[in-house]
């Protein structure tokens, strides 16, 4: 038996499609019958966002990070902090923001508006390196890296711009004459643990650093699948490593998973007047990457670490919207400006508007147009 359209097919093999989707990949949450995580909030979550920010919670137990591609609306800044909130389950915690600088003031509403008053500390920060001796009571000569663990849940929010300190190089390291790597500011020797007197970070350092992470987003993907290549690689990089790809990979993951135009370009060069006959021929060639993703990159490198919330999603709960248009007469100040627009028109087209009936036209004006209503409409949308 076939089957002509798409529609078709779902029609008649959709039960089986998706029976064989479900074996083979073991939803982690399941919002019809799995339990949601409860929170005291100052301001309640819609039933769509607490299976949001349960799922999120499910995730971050298994891997350090949770993109949460959501559309406008849905309420992300929300459901991002309680997910944080949820995922601590009571202990104190030292959360991060960054975000664009225009929503550091949102972000501070939100955090005010979600969470009791007291219940956790905000502050937004001027500087990136408030970081490195953060608390501000903390001793300054407390040179060993991390903080001292938080009284209490602690947001502080930054603009991602400030954690751009520049373009330039420093070297991270120099040796000496006897070949021992050693600090550049302080000459303190480099080992595989910090010295005494340089205090320096180490590896194990690093790693103990990384704590969870969600990215919030309305746009995931911008057109081309090499817009979600560095997140993935940055946050969440296990899947891309199983395929082989490194981070040099870029036209690789391209070609895979979006679209790659190869452009050819062919240059011929003729001899001049001496030798005519002599002419040679360059042919190049360069990629490009296009527009368009291939719905494998879902299967494979989203699906796993995506939460996709939709209004539609939540429209059940969301209380009913009307649209009542209603007139507002414009106030003398903001009336001024469209009574000069309207002159302006009008002396532009005086001198193309018809003459009244039986007048003569005057040397070089236009014929008037003599179409039913032409005149009656060009009137009525310069008084308009």
């Amino acid at each position: 038996m076939t089957c002509e359209t798409l529609q078709e097919y779902l029609d008649r093999y959709g039960p089986l499609v998706a029976d064989r989707a479900r074996q083979a990949f073991e939803p982690l949450h399941v919002p019809a019958t799995d339990a949601v995580v409860e929170l005291d909030l100052k301001r309640p979550m819609l039933p769509a966002q607490t299976h949001v920010v349960t799922a999120a919670v499910k995730t971050l137990q298994r891997q350090k990070s949770v993109f949460l591609c959501c559309e406008c609306g849905t309420g992300k800044s929300q459901m991002g902090a309680c997910t944080v909130h949820a995922h601590a389950d009571g202990r104190p915690y030292r959360a991060i923001v960054m975000c664009p600088p225009h929503l550091v003031e949102t972000w501070r509403v939100e955090l005010t508006g979600i969470f009791s008053e007291g219940e956790v500390e905000i502050r937004v920060l001027e500087k990136w390196t408030e970081l490195l001796r953060w608390p501000p009571t903390r001793d300054p000569q407390a040179g060993a890296p991390g903080a001292p663990k938080p009284a209490r849940p602690t947001w502080l929010i930054m603009g991602e711009t400030l954690a751009k300190n520049g373009a330039y190089w420093r070297p991270a390291a120099v040796k000496d004459s006897q070949g021992i790597l050693r600090c550049p500011d302080c000459g303190s020797q480099l080992r595989a643990k910090a010295s005494a007197g340089g205090n320096f970070p180490t590896l194990k350092d690093v790693e103990r650093s990384r704590k969870p992470c969600t990215a919030e987003t309305g746009t995931l993907i911008g057109g081309k699948a090499g817009h979600v290549r560095s997140l993935l690689f940055r946050l969440s990089p296990r899947s891309l490593k199983a395929e082989g790809l490194s981070w040099q990979d870029d036209m690789e993951f391209a070609r895979r998973y979006g679209r790659v135009d190869t452009i050819v370009t062919e240059k011929i060069n003729v001899g001049d007047s001496d030798n005519r006959r002599s002419h040679g021929k360059s042919v190049t060639k360069r990629q490009a990457e296009q527009p368009g993703i291939m719905p494998t990159l879902y299967g494979r490198h989203l699906i796993g670490n995506t939460i996709f919330l939709s209004l539609k999603d939540m429209a059940e709960d969301l209380p009913s919207y009307d649209e009542h248009p209603t007139s507002v007469r414009m106030s003398a100040e903001l009336a001024e400006p469209y009574r000069e627009v309207e002159a302006k028109l009008k002396d532009a087209l005086s001198p193309h508007r018809a003459p009244p009936a039986g007048r003569p036209r005057l040397p070089g004006q236009r014929p008037a147009d003599r179409r039913p209503g032409r005149g009656r409409e060009l009137a009525h949308s310069i008084t308009v």
